[in-house]
This record gives C-alpha cells, sequence and structure tokens, in this order.
C-alpha cells in the first residue's frame, strides 16, 4: 500500500496539526539558526490563514514567517518511503481546480516550511526548506511528480484537497537544480 491510498479527512488533519505543540528542541533550532532572531511569535488568525504558523522576529530585521506541517505518522516506518506533502489543489470541486495548494499559492507569505515526522519518545523530526525555492520547485517538477507519485485526494465539506508526496531527496534535488547555474 502507498502511503498516499488512504484518503484522509481534511479536516481531522487541519485539528490534528493545530494540537501538535512545536517542540522546544524545534524552537531553539530556529533560534539558533536565524541570524539576529531576537523571538518567536504566534500569528494572528488572519496571518495564519497566509500560510504563517509562527513568527520569527529579528533585531531590525523583517520577520520570517513560518508554516508547520505537521504529519501523524513517520513514512519511513510506516511504508519504508521518506516522502514530503506537496499540495497541488486546496480545492477541488467536480473535478474542478477552484484554488491552489499551499505549496503553489503565490499568495502565501511564508518564509519557511517546517515539515515534521513523529520520532522516538514522543520527540519529532524536522526539515526546513526556503519556501519561494520549494515552491518554485513543485511548480516546475509538479507533471512529472503526479507521474511518478501520483496525486492523492483529501476529503473536506463539499470539495477535495489534492496532494503529491515525493520523496524528500527528490525535492531537494529539484530546489538544488533551481538554486544555481549561470546566467
Amino acid at each position: 500500500m502507498s502511503p498516499q491510498s488512504v484518503t484522509h479527512d481534511f479536516v481531522e488533519r487541519l485539528n490534528y496539526s493545530h494540537g501538535v505543540e512545536i517542540e522546544a528542541g524545534i524552537r531553539r533550532y530556529l533560534m539558533g539558526m536565524i541570524p539576529g532572531a531576537a523571538e518567536l511569535v504566534e500569528p494572528t488568525t488572519a496571518q495564519d490563514k497566509s500560510g504563517v504558523d509562527l513568527w520569527v522576529r529579528r533585531y531590525g530585521l523583517p520577520p520570517i514567517g513560518v508554516d508547520f506541517k505537521h504529519r501523524s505518522f513517520c513514512p519511513i516506518e510506516k511504508y519504508g518511503t521518506d516522502d514530503a506533502c506537496v499540495e497541488i489543489c486546496s480545492v477541488m470541486i467536480n473535478g474542478r481546480h477552484v484554488k491552489d495548494g499551499w505549496t503553489i499559492d503565490t499568495k502565501k507569505r511564508t518564509d519557511l516550511v517546517v515539515y515534521t515526522w513523529p520520532s522516538c519518545e514522543g520527540r519529532r523530526r524536522f526539515w526546513v526548506l526556503w519556501f519561494p525555492l520549494l515552491q518554485a520547485a513543485a511548480i516546475a517538477n509538479r507533471e512529472s511528480w503526479v507521474k511518478r507519485y501520483r496525486s492523492f485526494p483529501a476529503r473536506n465539506d463539499g470539495y477535495q484537497t489534492i496532494s503529491i508526496y515525493p520523496e524528500r531527496q527528490e525535492i531537494a534535488a529539484a530546489m538544488h537544480s533551481l538554486s544555481s547555474g549561470v546566467a
């Protein structure tokens, strides 16, 4: 069985994600990895809807918006794959694409995405990515990733959300190929 063959309920997943406490270790990591980080601040409801789950305020610089993508299980343990969710359609009604998914939605305010998966002893494994580069890689590779990994629906109230689950190393390679070159 593939990791995405089970359709899940979007509202249940959203409630799960909001219920995951951002571990103190991940908070410390963000503060340590971002030069000039002064404090972590919770967003307003409007900011949360624009793709920010946490702000990293910096001394004398604009804050960095962080979006967390929590998974309830480790795909390595469950399926033997190290993948990450790339949402390509947030709202699909009767087979019609109505709203882009968070990964390719160019209106998102996100600067960093932090994927997390459960690990040993109640801790969470994490992966921090620069969102604009992830977004560019997802847009450039969407069709090939759908062909290779298929797309999978999540049921919602009257619509579906569509995601793909490429392996992390393929996402990283796609991002890398866009971040260097000759001009």
